[in-house]
């Protein structure tokens, strides 16, 4: 096989070192939360203005460090080296087997954690008492995940994001989820434990294949070993950052992949973010609401009226969706789920 459906497995289950979560969760303020349960859409943020400094830079840096150990202590054979260095040059250029430039200016997530009522998220991330929804991953980590600026076009011109199902009864997507789920490591150990398994990967799969009379081939392998690394230098972070036990979901668009991007002002900057929206695996909106287990009302002065009006607001949502717009009658079956955080903060 030609890494295609290696690499999408290795994508999808590779970046997860922890058990998987039964809810990740979402700080955002009260804005947000209003904004992504009646839109049914995420932002995913430019990772050029997360709080992490190093951002991408430290996973290229350890990934490259770690391939070279490789290649001095482990390859023995001339065609495996020549594979892998080749890997190390596209990863030291920035360009890609493919010709084009690979850019991580067009990398964009949207942050979750696996605890919804940590002190530290809640200063950092929610604006007075804000509002940590609780996403149930499963259901999130299945559903697609596009600009919502192609499903606007979609429902403008009529076509479909799905086809009906094939001889296995299985739906096909015609367009695939941008973002991908992964689970953030912090440590250099558990970093370097990754890379390593993922070199073994590469070259197990290599050694299925036999290059020798079919260079398309071999560049086409180089190119999605190259992309499988790549994808997962968003997955690295400092261990300053260890508490916020974080997964992201990361989209990765090329420079000739056109999408709509915003700009929010925060702390007198101007941030790119692509809104995200949240469709059913076979690219359909959620009949009621998002999948969401959990809502938390943060810590602060006046916590107990942010609660009321959040109740408030969820029961009074009528809209039924038969003017064409999202359906947010079911919103009211959030209510039960909405509860205070017992963290004893006052800012």
């Amino acid at each position: 096989m030609l890494l295609d459906d290696f690499v999408s497995a290795e994508m999808e289950h590779s970046l997860v070192n922890r058990p998987l979560p039964d809810t990740v969760y979402h700080y955002t303020s009260i804005k947000g939360f209003r904004n992504i349960v009646t839109s049914g859409c995420l932002w995913a943020g430019n990772i050029h203005f997360m709080n992490d400094l190093e951002e991408y830079a430290d996973g290229r840096r350890i990934c490259m460090e770690e391939l070279q150990r490789y290649m001095t202590r482990e390859l023995k054979q001339d065609e495996d080296i020549a594979m892998f260095q080749a890997i190390l040059d596209y990863l030291e250029s920035e360009e890609n087997p493919t010709g084009d430039c690979w850019s991580f200016d067009n990398i964009f997530l949207t942050s979750f954690c696996e605890a919804g009522d940590l002190l530290s998220q809640w200063r950092g991330y929610a604006e007075g008492c804000g509002i940590s929804i609780g996403f149930d991953y499963n259901a999130l980590r299945g559903a697609m995940r596009i600009p919502d600026s192609m499903y606007q076009h979609a429902l403008k011109h009529g076509y479909p994001l799905y086809s009906d199902g094939d001889e296995m009864n299985s739906p096909r997507q015609l367009v695939k989820s941008f973002g991908k789920f992964v689970c953030v490591k912090y440590t250099d150990e558990e970093k370097e434990d990754f890379f390593q398994k993922r070199f073994q990967n590469i070259l197990l799969g290599a050694r299925r294949e036999d290059f020798k009379e079919n260079q398309e081939n071999w560049e086409r392998y180089v190119q999605m070993a190259v992309e499988l690394l790549r994808v997962s230098f968003p997955a690295m972070k400092n261990v300053g950052f260890a508490e916020e036990r974080e997964w992201r979901m990361v989209a990765h668009f090329f420079s000739d992949q056109p999408v709509d991007i915003s700009y929010r002002v925060s702390k007198n900057r101007l941030i790119p973010y692509v809104n995200f929206r949240i469709l059913t695996y076979d690219g359909k909106p959620f009949p009621e609401m998002l999948p969401i287990n959990d809502i938390i009302i943060g810590p602060g002065l006046g916590q107990e009226k942010v609660y009321q009006s959040v109740i408030y607001f969820l029961t009074h949502q009528f809209q039924d969706g038969s003017d064409g717009t999202d359906n947010l009658q079911g919103l009211a079956k959030l209510v039960p789920k909405v509860r205070m955080s017992k963290i004893p903060f006052r800012d």
